[in-house]
């Protein structure tokens, strides 16, 4: 199965690497940058719950694995056999 446009689009190593700056800063602001302890804690939940969605979209970006596409083979295989005469 081919990846789609999105996949390809995540799948990239110059967006993990813009990903992983952005989060450097988005963690390390409020540390630097302390108003009120309320403030703090909203902004760090909030970039975890962006974190945590980004890891899941680029995670989904990945094309499977050539073990992933095996087993799938293999099953496929197992629930149609081929008769041969």
């Amino acid at each position: 199965m081919a990846p789609t446009r999105l996949q390809r689009i995540l799948a990239r190593p110059a967006l993990h690497i813009l990903l992983a700056l952005l989060f450097f800063a988005t963690f390390a602001w409020p540390i630097f940058a302390v108003d009120r302890p309320w403030t703090t804690f909203v902004w760090l939940h909030g970039a975890w719950a962006f974190a945590i969605v980004a890891l899941l979209a680029v995670s989904r970006g990945q094309a499977p694995s050539e073990d992933e596409d095996a087993e799938e083979e293999a099953a496929s295989e197992a629930a149609n056999p081929k008769e041969t005469v």
